[in-house]
């Protein structure tokens, strides 16, 4: 099935979905999922009542959140199979959690994607996130599993004492990036802002495994510029304060 959530065209309050049954959304029925409550400001309201919630039945399993805003967080928590699609920003604390499946966002997304929720410290486990836009503080910390790739420039502490997976931003990062990966790969525009006590510099190559993971990439909507395509990359390793085997990839020789 397909879903339709349509926020009106202003919002007066931050909305925050993560009560909403992620894991099991495709299961749901219209009116289970649009009696749901979710967290308006300080009040819970249901969902059919904040926003118009559209169901079409066909072979998809897709839900699409249209006029979404910066004010809109918790978005894809915990999901684990389907596509969320977002027409607009997402705030913060987007694929907390997250297991599986796909969440696409058009435009900028607030800080913590794909972590933790509190009181845990497995970030995101599973599942692919294209942002077209930039990212805010925390992108990717404490990540387990899957894929996150960014348009735009994240801001600090991207990847931050992540266990594995692979972060890919085309634009700038913030500072302390990395730090604390133990096994994940990291690529990136540029080396500013790098610990050079933490991360060692190596060799610069144009790895198979990298050119595979822009094809994927390409398949699925997200295209890397071609300078990506063409490389070189350098590649950093690290983090010297911990297992030392996690890599950060940097476009070489471009600023």
């Amino acid at each position: 099935m397909s879903i339709h959530i349509t926020f009106p065209n202003t919002l007066a309050t931050d909305v925050d979905l993560a009560s909403l049954p992620w894991e099991t959304l495709w299961a749901m029925s219209h009116s289970d999922l649009s009696s749901t409550l979710v967290r308006v400001g300080k009040e819970a309201v249901k969902l059919g009542e904040l926003c118009a919630v559209d169901w079409i039945a066909d072979d998809a399993a897709k839900l699409t959140i249209v006029n979404s805003t910066a004010a809109v967080h918790g978005i894809a928590t915990r999901l684990k199979s389907g596509q969320v699609f977002v027409q607009g920003n997402a705030g913060q604390r987007a694929a907390v959690d997250m297991t599986g499946g796909h969440l696409i966002v058009q435009g900028d997304v607030g800080d913590d994607l794909a972590g933790a929720s509190p009181g845990k410290t497995a970030g995101m486990r599973g599942g692919e996130i294209h942002v077209f836009g930039n990212a805010g503080q925390r992108a990717g910390a404490r990540l387990r599993r899957g894929i996150l790739a960014i348009t735009g420039s994240v801001a600090e502490d991207c990847g931050c004492d992540a266990l594995a997976g692979t972060i890919i931003v085309l634009g700038r990062k913030g500072a302390r990036a990395g730090v604390g990966m133990k096994r994940a790969s990291l690529i990136v525009f540029s080396p500013e802002g790098l610990d050079e006590l933490r991360f060692i510099a190596g060799a610069t190559s144009l790895p198979t495994w990298l050119r595979v993971y822009f094809r994927s990439l390409a398949a699925k909507g997200f295209t890397v510029p071609q300078i990506w395509n063409e490389g070189p990359f350098q590649r950093f390793t690290g983090d010297r304060t911990g297992l030392g085997k996690a890599e950060i990839w940097v476009l070489a020789g471009k600023t």
